[in-house]
């Protein structure tokens, strides 16, 4: 919940509409735990949270970019180890959409 807020300016502790996602393998030194919240607006998204690029040595932004895409157009944007998480992602959501 805190990466959305930093990442993506949206600040979903707000809504009490959290639905638990779950955990997910996602790198092999990083995993995910993913929540989903529906909104009926656009929210302004910028990142405010950095890092050092060690190859370059700079503070870079964690997220440089962002664009809406539909669900079926993930496979086209996301890397593959994003996509895996993806494939058993998407029909979690389409279940809880249907359910709210």
């Amino acid at each position: 919940m805190r990466e959305t807020q930093e990442e993506c300016n949206i600040d979903i502790t707000k809504n009490s509409n959290v639905i638990d996602i779950g955990f997910f393998k996602y790198l092999r030194k990083k995993d995910m735990y993913l929540y989903l919240v529906f909104i009926d607006y656009e929210p302004d998204i910028k990142c405010e949270s950095t890092f050092i690029d060690k190859r370059r040595k700079i503070e870079v932004p964690e997220m440089v970019d962002f664009k809406w895409i539909k669900f079926d157009e993930y496979k086209k944007y996301f890397s593959n180890a994003m996509v895996s998480v993806f494939d058993k992602v998407v029909p979690i959501i389409k279940q809880k959409r249907l359910e709210n």
